[in-house]
């Protein structure tokens, strides 16, 4: 056989081969969108990993939010759930923890829901965003001494246009970030309801993330209950390299069917006494229901 002849053989071979692949795109899901990157922290009041923010001084947390600020910076998220987020408390500083992340860190969008409230504290969960961040609302669980009250803030997400169609409507995605109880498994459970009756009243895709308080594999497992009943998926729920809190995963970003994590990682620093999560979503599938040209809206500025 001649060079042409072997030429023209191998040609008919890879044409074949080709050919006779399935296609794949729809069942691993390509990607139809930029990819964006969220994170969750439980900022702790602010305190990174010492015993309690009473302890510390109004200078102590500022320098530790800033730790906070730079990790933020540095690994780029687009969006951001924080939880035991700060207003202005006595108790750490008496300054806005959430105002002065998004300032130093830019995120032109924020929004802090207050679940819980005293002479002493104004703490709660929070989202912060570089997206537009729209219709967004905060729900206080019920009471649950004797843990102070806990919660979670939910807000609209427009999800960037591809390159190839720049004028494309945005993806409208629900965003929340949640704080359950950390003492009662019954507690949890009322507070599961609550956040499920919500998300189930909505249409839009979602993606929820926060410090559940519960492991993928614990005996009634909030986390595993709600990805359950929301048909909402976790990131290697069993694996056992992406623990949050010591030894346990009790930190986690659920997704709906409409996306895919294209990459997951819990982050080293100390910025908090638990470790930060951070995933690269992107959109697998166009939801059945269009999406609409998202409506103007003024950024929250920072302080």
């Amino acid at each position: 056989m001649n060079f042409a002849q072997y030429a023209s053989a191998a040609l008919a071979a890879t044409l074949l081969l080709v050919t006779a692949m399935p296609a794949r795109a729809a069942d691993e899901g390509a990607t139809l969108s930029p990819i964006v990157r969220v994170m969750t922290v439980n900022a702790a009041h602010g305190r990174k990993d010492s015993l309690n923010q009473l302890l510390l001084g109004r200078g102590s947390i500022q320098s530790n939010l800033g730790d906070l600020a730079s990790t933020l910076t540095r690994s780029g998220p687009d969006l951001v759930a924080l939880q035991e987020a700060d207003g202005p408390s006595r108790w750490s500083g008496s300054f806005d923890h959430v105002n002065a992340l998004a300032r130093q860190a830019g995120f032109a969008w924020r929004f802090r829901g207050d679940h819980a409230q005293s002479w002493l504290y104004r703490y709660g969960t929070a989202l912060l965003s570089h997206l537009p961040l729209t219709a967004t609302h905060s729900v206080r669980f019920e009471p649950s001494p004797p843990s102070p009250r806990k919660g979670f803030v939910i807000g609209e997400m427009r999800w960037p246009g591809s390159d190839e169609d720049p004028g494309e409507p945005r993806l409208a995605v629900d965003v929340v970030s949640v704080h359950f109880d950390y003492l009662s498994q019954a507690a949890r459970e009322r507070q599961l309801r609550q956040l499920t009756q919500t998300l189930q009243r909505r249409s839009n895709p979602r993606i929820v993330l926060g410090d559940f308080n519960s492991e993928w594999n614990a005996p009634d497992s909030m986390v595993q209950r709600l990805a359950s009943q929301t048909t909402l998926q976790a990131f290697e729920p069993l694996a056992a390299d992406h623990a949050t809190y010591g030894e346990r995963r009790i930190d986690w970003i659920l997704i709906s069917p409409e996306f895919r994590f294209h990459g997951y990682e819990t982050l080293p620093d100390v910025i908090s006494d638990h470790r930060a999560v951070v995933a690269d979503i992107g959109l697998a599938r166009r939801p059945g229901r269009p999406a609409t040209a998202a409506p103007p809206a003024d950024p929250q500025a920072a302080d």
